[in-house]
């Protein structure tokens, strides 16, 4: 049955699953971001040193580094069983293209 009470439940309860939703996006994004600093880039690039996007001086060595074709772009996800880490998988993308290898 429609009512005015049980609409307003439906909204509720649709703003909740919304946030939750979001929230564990975020979670599942920050898994991944620490799985490719802490597994993928500390096992391939040792002599990694993280740069803040917003740093002039990461700006222009990013920019560098497309010049002298020195980027890999690559797109890691950590996997995980039962909330236990499990390893990862990562796929290299063709930046100059656009697209997956």
């Amino acid at each position: 049955m429609n009512t005015p009470e049980s609409a307003a439940e439906r909204g509720e309860a649709r703003g909740t699953y919304k946030e939750a939703h979001t929230q564990m996006g975020k979670s599942a994004e920050d898994f991944g971001e620490k799985t490719a600093e802490h597994h993928f880039i500390a096992e391939r690039y040792p002599e990694f040193e993280k740069q803040h996007p917003l740093d002039p001086k990461s700006v222009e060595a990013l920019e560098r580094a497309l010049e002298g074709d020195r980027i890999d772009y690559v797109a890691v996800k950590g996997e995980k069983n039962m909330g236990t880490y499990t390893g990862y998988q990562y796929r290299r993308f063709d930046i100059s293209k656009g697209t997956l290898p």
